[in-house]
């Protein structure tokens, strides 16, 4: 393509040479001749050069000649072959007026072969060059084969203030700025626009050529086939401040920034957009060399199946960029998005931050990539590090950055290979997406995250360094397997081993998670308390020697004093609340005996409504040392009806809401929030002798909740709902008219009553399984009630008492299962004895109220105290 401008530009010398040798030994013969002297004699004018016309030139020098103006202002519509709104050969052309713009304008009315807005050769002399004090505009617009908005050859020179550039229409290509061997200054902003041509747009192209941009250069190349923001090409510099690039709809090729032959670019801040065809951000080559403060580079495949896409590329010995800071996105649908791609021996070097997004971090083959502090990439769900054919990563070695990766590395079996990461710091970790190889892993108080996905990843390396690290794994405590860290050579340093809760267990060890070939690294369970909470039993790590001779950690169910397995806070939790025990001891307590129930039934049979209210407070100790707790409100409502003197029969509705707690392993707590809805129907008989015989028969429906937390601090609930199924059967006598006074008494009761409880299957939430069976009870009381009937005005009765006795389970059996581990229990409250008082109290014939406060304690429930408090209303 340069050698397309070169023979352009030639066709203009070729006419200065003819003419000059004509005016030595034909003069006066051609016209072009007789222009050119013409010309060369204004030197020196002051006013503006204005030119508004359709001839193939705006304005022409030639020769060694100063030339000032103090704007220029060409308008060229023309429908010439030829077009150049200022072309100058070997001279001096100084545009003086600050604040007066100039304006180059080259409109092709037909389909010439070039167009040019400014154009400058030298032949030699070091004559040729152009500056413009006040801004400068150049805009081509037309249908040429070849299209440039200021060209330079052959050494010469250009200053300029602020530029702005355009070409635009059809043909076969167009650059905005060419500098062939020549040199090119901008002191204020420069911007270049290069659309629409066929086969290549250039914003700027150098050949050799040097250019300074001291304001912010914004450089647009858009269409065509190949679209190039900057060309740097056989020994080119470029030197800037700000560079902002964008290059778009290419159908072929799009590309930022492109440097070869030992071209070099620094800069202070570069920023690139690419959307097109086989984008490019930043390409180096050739020995050449790019450095910059910092650089942000955005690249987009826009073909359906895009052949490749790169942020950065840097390719053959010598070819180096130096960055402080880079952030580079890479996107599209080809199947390789590289954001640094380094190849046969180039060098890639980042001192201070790199963040990346592309499905490929870095590919490194026979070159070098070294991020020296901060490192932080993904794209969508992963990212790449790959190192082939003794290619070399460095990530963070001095550990003095923080790294945050998202993604895998992979490396070709090779001894020249090396990928390094460095893990420094708490803010540092891998996620680890698909098994990974690498030759050093560094893990200085930093993260290896194997447990970000689901599924089971391994992580390679051949060394193991760094202190104080971090192991996140995965572990199927079903099947025995976990995430795996493989350590073929050396290793070093104390690290830690995080595996998460899980709901399910069965296995009684796990595979290895960390294998060390050396067996000089120290590993230990980072888990709360150095255990893991899985299923129904907690796990601690462990270590063993392979075959092989490697150091192998590994999990393994945990132990107590006794040597039995421990359980876990969720095992601890189940086990109290969904065992059937806390449903009996709800029936019980809600059961109680008849005088608690329905006060003192033998002062006639009469019909009547009744309502009861009751809360306690008790304690169950069940499987283990599980104690459960709960705190229990009730209010039953029920009618009664007299059949004659003798008997009582009646229903009632009873709702119960309790909360519950669980004091289980090292202090972990659960929660449960219980509720129960009773209906029980009774007869009672009772004769004037005092006895009396009570008959009861409930129906239960329990819906219960619990909430734990594992140990790893993670939260789990689940629910369930039974049916409980009771008859009771009580007798008593009452010892009236005893004392002095004959106003006291003494009662022994007797009470037999069976409950059901249907089981249930459900799950908590963290996946445990649980399974309950169907439980039955029988419990026998002995009781004796003393106290005192009083006789009170207006033919009113009264009551107080002392109660005490025992209630003794006679049989009872509860199975549970949690993830098909099978729990049993007999004797589920055992025995224990209650105390109490009471009062029964007429308010008038027809109205009395009646309470207790009772305690009850026993080698697996105490119940602290109950209070309870009824009214009846007689009809």
């Amino acid at each position: 393509m340069n050698r397309i401008f070169k023979i352009i530009y030639n066709r203009a010398r070729d006419l200065y040479m003819v003419g000059s040798e004509n005016l030595r030994t034909h003069a006066g013969k051609t016209g072009v001749a007789v222009a050119a002297i013409a010309l060369c004699s204004s030197a020196f004018a002051a006013d503006p050069f204005e030119y508004t016309g359709s001839r193939w030139y705006g304005m022409r020098y030639w020769q060694d000649t100063d030339q000032k103006y103090s704007s220029v202002d060409i308008l060229l519509n023309t429908n010439e072959d030829d077009l150049a709104g200022i072309v100058l050969g070997s001279t001096r052309l100084d545009v003086t007026d600050k604040n007066s713009p100039s304006v180059v304008t080259v409109n092709g009315l037909s389909s010439p072969t070039v167009m040019r807005g400014i154009s400058l050769f030298d032949d030699g002399s070091g004559s040729a060059s152009i500056s413009f004090a006040g801004n400068l505009g150049v805009h081509l617009d037309g249908k040429a084969d070849s299209a440039y908005g200021i060209a330079f050859w052959d050494g010469s020179r250009g200053e300029f203030s602020a530029t702005g550039i355009t070409v635009t229409g059809q043909g076969n290509q167009a650059s905005g700025l060419l500098l062939d061997n020549s040199f090119a200054s901008f002191s204020g902003d420069f911007t270049v626009d290069a659309s629409g041509y066929s086969d290549m747009n250039i914003g700027v192209d150098l050949l050799g050529g040097q250019a300074v941009f001291k304001g912010i250069a914004d450089i647009t190349a858009k269409g065509g086939e190949h679209a190039w923001g900057v060309i740097g090409d056989d020994a080119s510099v470029v030197q800037a401040d700000d560079m902002n690039v964008h290059v778009s709809e290419a159908a072929v090729q799009g590309l930022g920034i492109h440097l070869s032959r030992n071209s070099q670019l620094t800069a202070h801040d570069i920023q690139i957009m690419v959307n097109s065809a086989a984008p490019a951000g930043i390409a180096v080559t050739d020995g050449s060399s790019l450095d910059a403060n910092s650089a942000i580079v955005s690249v987009t495949d826009t073909t359906a199946t895009g052949q490749g896409a790169d942020g950065f590329a840097v390719s053959e010995q010598g070819s180096t960029v130096t960055l402080k800071r880079v952030q580079v996105t890479v996107a599209g649908n080809g199947d390789e998005q590289n954001g640094f791609r380094v190849s046969t021996g180039g060098t890639l070097n980042i001192e201070e931050s790199a963040i990346v997004k592309a499905k490929t971090a870095a590919t490194v083959d026979l070159g070098t990539l070294t991020i020296q502090k901060d490192f932080y990439a993904h794209f969508l769900e992963e990212s790449r590090l790959h190192a082939e054919s003794d290619g070399k990563i460095a990530i963070n070695e001095a550990g003095e950055g923080t790294v945050q990766f998202k993604g895998y590395s992979d490396l070709t079996p090779s001894s020249g290979n090396r990928i390094l990461v460095n893990l420094a710091g708490p803010a540092s970790y891998w996620d680890v997406t698909r098994d990974s190889r690498l030759t050093d892993l560094h893990l200085s108080g930093g993260t290896l995250n194997m447990s970000h996905i689901s599924g089971f990843q391994t992580v390679t390396t051949h060394d193991l360094g760094g202190n104080n690290g971090l192991v996140r794994a995965d572990t199927d405590f079903s099947t025995g397997e976990t995430d795996k860290l493989v350590i073929t050579g050396t290793a070093s340093g104390q690290h830690g081993i995080l595996v998460a809760s899980s709901g399910t267990a069965t296995v009684g060890e796990t595979q290895y998670i960390v294998s060390d070939a050396s067996g000089n690294a120290t590993f230990s369970l980072a888990n709360p308390d150095g255990k893991v909470d899985a299923g129904v039993y907690l796990y601690e790590l462990s270590s063993r020697n392979a075959a092989e001779g490697a150091t192998e950690w590994y999990l393994t169910r945990a132990t107590g004093k006794d040597n039995t397995p421990e359980l876990t806070p969720t095992a601890e939790a189940v086990l109290a609340m969904a065992a059937s025990g806390a449903q009996n001891a709800l029936y019980q307590n809600n059961l109680t005996d008849l005088r608690k129930r329905l006060g003192e039934v033998r002062d006639g049979a009469r019909d009547g409504l009744w309502a009861s209210f009751s809360g306690w407070q008790d304690v169950l100790s069940g499987y283990v040392s599980t104690r459960f707790r709960q705190e229990v409100y009730s209010l039953s409502l029920g009618l009664d009806h007299a059949i004659d003197d003798h008997w009582l029969v009646g229903a009632g509705f009873r709702a119960t809401v309790a909360d519950q707690k669980t004091h289980g392993h090292e202090g972990y707590h659960a929660t449960g929030d219980a509720d129960s809805q009773g209906f029980n129907l009774y007869a009672t008989w009772t004769h004037a002798n005092g006895s009396y015989t009570d008959f009861v028969a409930t129906v239960d429906r329990y819906g219960q909740k619990i909430s734990t937390n594992m140990l790893d601090g993670q939260e789990t609930k689940g629910k369930y709902h039974n049916w409980g199924f009771g008859l009771s059967a009580e007798v008593g006598r009452k010892f009236a008219g005893l004392g002095h006074d004959r106003t006291w008494f003494v009662e022994p009761q007797v009470q037999l009553s069976w409950y059901h409880v249907n089981g249930d299957s459900f799950h908590m939430d963290n996946s445990m399984r649980v399974k309950q069976d169907d439980a039955d009870t029988l419990t026998g009381r002995l009781g004796l009630v003393a106290g005192r009937d009083l006789e009170l005005e207006g033919n009113r009765k009264g009551q107080y008492y002392l109660k005490a006795g025992i209630n003794h389970e006679l049989s009872g059996e509860q199975k549970i299962a949690l993830n098909e581990t099978p729990f049993e229990e007999d004797r589920m409250m055992g025995t224990r004895f209650y105390y109490g008082a009471g009062l029964d109290w007429e308010l008038d014939k027809t109205t009395k109220v009646y309470g207790q406060i009772e305690r009850e304690d026993g080698g697996r429930y105490t119940k602290e105290f109950e209070f309870r408090l009824g009214l009846k209303r007689s009809f």
